[in-house]
């Protein structure tokens, strides 16, 4: 199921909750030992992310359609559809959008009052980008002139945004991790400046 997660996302993919509006498919993972199946998504026209999970009793997916069917007891289900090609680029700039938004103002804005390692919005696309690349992003990304995530597919992206809500609400791994992480990949391990001065003052 994940496979087919991965490209529908990176094609463009709609989340559909029984009755409910369709939503733009931000994230979405199945753990098959627990039947765990794990769904970001935002509304068309908000830039809010919601988060849903439901333990998945059979799922299916369509081939003549490109749906996936899961449902979670005998009578209800979720599905995932294709994004009609006219909505494609609606769903890549809500995407981008939601992705500048936690990056540029709801992290920075969090730092600052909680005092976090990592304050710039440049920084936390950096720590955010080396996590979902496990590696330096430089290192996965095709050179360009655009900026990194305009680089990003839509999938790639989708985890960051995913990655930058985790660490907003502090559930996932926590930021003075990923900064350490992104500079071990970096090989810019340095000894903090309180560090080094203390270290001075007390050799005297």
């Amino acid at each position: 199921m994940n496979t087919y997660l991965q490209h529908r996302i990176n094609k463009g993919a709609l989340f559909v909750e029984s009755k409910e509006t369709a939503s733009y498919l931000v994230h979405a993972t199945y753990q098959a030992s627990t039947q765990l199946f794990s769904v970001s998504y935002i509304l068309p026209e908000a830039r809010l992310l919601r988060h849903r999970k439901w333990e998945i009793q059979h799922w299916d997916i369509d081939q003549v359609t490109d749906k996936l069917y899961a449902a979670y007891s005998p009578e209800d289900y979720v599905q995932v559809k294709p994004l009609h090609f006219e909505e494609l680029k609606k769903y890549r700039i809500s995407l981008e959008m939601l992705y500048l938004q936690l990056t540029n103002e709801l992290l920075p804005q969090a730092a600052i009052e909680q005092q976090w390692v990592i304050r710039e919005n440049h920084c936390f696309q950096r720590v955010i980008l080396d996590h979902i690349f496990q590696r330096a992003w430089y290192e996965v990304l095709p050179k360009s002139s655009k900026a990194a995530y305009k680089r990003l597919d839509n999938y790639s992206l989708g985890k960051a945004i995913f990655t930058a809500y985790q660490v907003y609400r502090k559930q996932g791994v926590p930021i003075e991790q990923l900064q350490s992480q992104s500079l071990h990949y970096r090989n810019k391990h340095r000894t903090d400046a309180r560090d080094v001065y203390n270290n001075y003052i007390n050799q005297k």
